[in-house]
């Protein structure tokens, strides 16, 4: 590996990333673009990196807010990056949408695998990585959001009725 970093960044619908690998550290940069959000800044040691992996986004994981009459996906990212790491003797866990095809995110990884070679999930299937990493599926989490959205409001709309029910006949 040359001296000289390899620094991968993405400016995407809703949220900046940057990572910068050098001889001795990964640099790792998030920032959403919601009002409350903070950049997230964390440089960690090779040996600090648990494990990572890139994974395939799923549909739900593209959709964004746009004008009537244009595309709603944001095709600048296509799978997600997944890293586990230790600072100050705890574990951190970051994942980050990423454009896998992109160059400087090939670069990027192989250095990775090449500083990191036993953190690296790579080679296993998107949902053994995600399992052994520790990450819930996409799917599970879409599914989490839409109970929250939907199932429950019409659970409490269920409690209402029956307590307004029981009330009415007392």
């Amino acid at each position: 590996m040359s001296n000289e970093p390899i620094v991968y960044r993405l400016e995407h619908s809703t949220a900046t990333v940057e990572l910068a690998l050098d001889v001795e550290h990964l640099h790792v940069a998030t920032c959403g673009r919601g009002l409350l959000d903070k950049p997230k800044i964390h440089v960690v040691a090779p040996p600090d990196v648990s494990a990572f992996a890139v994974v395939p986004t799923i549909g739900a994981q593209n959709l964004v807010r746009r004008p009537a009459g244009e595309q709603p996906y944001d095709t600048s990212y296509d799978a997600e990056f997944m890293l586990v790491f230790r600072v100050d003797g705890s574990t951190v866990k970051r994942r980050m949408f990423v454009n896998s095809q992109n160059p400087d995110f090939q670069r990027l990884l192989a250095g990775l695998s090449e500083r990191c070679p036993t953190a690296s999930l790579l080679n296993l299937d998107p949902a053994e990585a995600r399992k052994r990493m520790g990450f819930a599926s996409p799917r599970s989490a879409v599914i989490v959001i839409l109970f929250l959205l939907i199932g429950l409001p019409i659970f409490i709309a269920i409690l209402m009725l029956g307590y307004m029910f029981l009330t009415e006949f007392k």
